[in-house]
């Protein structure tokens, strides 16, 4: 099984996050912990919320992979990216959702 930062910098690489973002918002948000399980619910090492998963075409359990957790970010990340423009709104928005990012 492949290491979790190289599975975190394919899925940065698939997408155009840049590696650090990414690999910063796993140790951030779940300490690297695939089994990771927030209060609101956010699994993974990523803590993609259930809702963010389907969008996204993923069931919630499948946050617990590492592989597929990484690619979701990943993606959801670059789209709130192309939405705002910069790297660090795009995470505040990962983290607190897009609607109150948007709505400063």
């Amino acid at each position: 099984m492949p290491i979790l930062r190289d599975v975190i910098d394919r899925a940065a690489d698939a997408h155009g996050v840049p590696r650090s973002v990414l690999r910063a918002m796993a140790r951030i948000e779940s300490g690297n912990r695939s089994g990771a399980v927030s209060p609101k619910g956010a699994r993974g090492i990523l803590q993609v919320m259930p809702g963010t998963a389907r969008e996204l075409g993923y069931t919630p359990e499948d946050m617990h992979d590492p592989a597929k957790a990484a690619a979701a970010a990943a993606r959801y990340t670059r789209k709130l990216y192309d939405r705002f423009g910069d790297w660090d709104t795009a995470v505040e928005a990962y983290n607190a959702g897009p609607a109150p990012v948007a709505s400063r």
